[in-house]
């Protein structure tokens, strides 16, 4: 496996390390900025009766605001500790060396437990979507319909979901170039 060298400073004593990264997890510069942007913008999706509720004027300024209040600050803080402590793990990490093992375990099951149920919400989100332009798949309007419809649309998701999984076994370079491509 090809590494290439990553230059670190550490902290406590003011040292520079140098790391071997694995050269096959590195995405290029294109890859990650669309990865970024599926990450943390893919899209307003599921606030469509925003407008509705509160009028347009407060929906542009509630649509502006909440990444500045909300996003900013977690990607500023994203920033800081993955370029403080460069290693695999993320949130876990850092609570793990901030708080201990034990605040490091809640952590990591908090995570698999939030994107557990926030995942569940795409596959569900894609095929109403897709029902508008597909209208066999809809629903009627009490929210019920034929058990095909049912089984159609529950096979959708699961072809979506093993579709997903697919590209996400076969690494950080193919979920980049599946980005570059959903961007293009």
């Amino acid at each position: 496996m090809q590494t290439a060298p990553v230059e670190v400073k550490n902290f406590s004593d003011s040292q520079r390390t140098t790391l071997s990264v694995p050269a096959s997890r590195r995405l290029n510069f294109f890859a990650l900025v669309c990865v970024i942007f599926f990450t943390v913008s893919g899209g307003a999706f599921g606030i469509e009766p925003l407008v509705g509720t509160v009028g347009a004027g407060l929906a542009v300024v509630l649509i502006i605001v909440t990444p500045l209040l909300w996003s900013l600050p977690i990607a500023l803080m994203v920033s800081e500790l993955s370029s403080a402590m460069p290693e695999e793990g993320g949130y876990y990490v850092w609570v793990r060396k901030g708080l201990g093992d034990f605040w490091g375990v809640q952590e990591g099951w908090w995570t698999i437990c939030y994107t557990a149920v926030d995942m569940a919400i795409y596959p569900v989100l894609f095929i109403n979507y897709l029902a508008f332009f597909v209208p066999a798949i809809a629903l009627d309007e009490s929210g019920s319909s034929a058990w095909q419809v049912f089984f159609l649309r529950w096979m959708i998701a699961v072809a979506l979901i093993a579709v997903a999984l697919l590209v996400n076994w076969q690494g950080a370079r193919a979920v980049g170039r599946n980005a570059m491509l959903n961007v293009g």
